[in-house]
């Protein structure tokens, strides 16, 4: 069975993360000052062929959208029971 190189990649790092997880989103105002906005992860880890890193999408509570979320910018507050 060959394994894809996205899964390759998803399985050498850890980053225990997953669909129904609550998180804080690091974001910045536009006079730079940092904040932080929660939200739920709505998709599975994902690998995009460009940039290498590994994201979920997450939906932000306070503002109605969806983003792409890499490792640096989250902080798990609840993780969602996905074994």
């Amino acid at each position: 069975m060959k394994v894809s190189r996205q899964q390759k990649i998803l399985d050498s790092m850890h980053w225990d993360i997953g669909v129904g997880s609550i998180v804080k989103v690091k974001n910045f105002d536009l006079y730079g000052q940092q904040k932080y906005e929660q939200g739920i992860v709505i998709s599975d880890k994902q690998v995009c062929q460009i940039e290498l890193f590994p994201f979920v999408n997450v939906y932000v509570l306070g503002s109605a959208k969806t983003i792409r979320c890499h490792p640096g910018i989250i902080e798990i507050i609840s993780n969602s029971n996905h074994s």
